[in-house]
């Protein structure tokens, strides 16, 4: 199983606790590995968690690709824009 972590050390933390989590209860039969290529095109956030939280997963950091690299950008632009504006979908009770 491979696990995206993205964002900034809060929602590192939760997603490298959701992976624990997974492995506890697929009684260790189940390899997960993190992935970590969302980080390499993001200037404002970086990966922290192992300097505060030690694991044994393995890391994976694959060459991304362009259109990986567009959508990544985009969609962080997108929502920034979405929350500076302070627009926000909202459902209609």
């Amino acid at each position: 199983m491979e696990i995206t972590l993205k964002g900034g050390l809060g929602n590192q933390l939760f997603q490298i606790a959701f992976a624990e989590y997974v492995k506890k209860n697929s009684n260790n039969n189940l390899e997960i590995h993190l992935n970590l290529n969302w980080f390499q095109n993001q200037s404002k956030r970086k990966y922290i968690l192992e300097e505060y939280y030690s694991h044994n997963f393995p890391k994976i950091i694959k060459k991304d690709k362009l259109l990986d690299r567009v959508l990544s950008y985009r969609s962080e632009y997108f929502f920034s824009y979405l929350a500076k504006k302070k627009i926000f979908l909202q459902k209609n009770i």
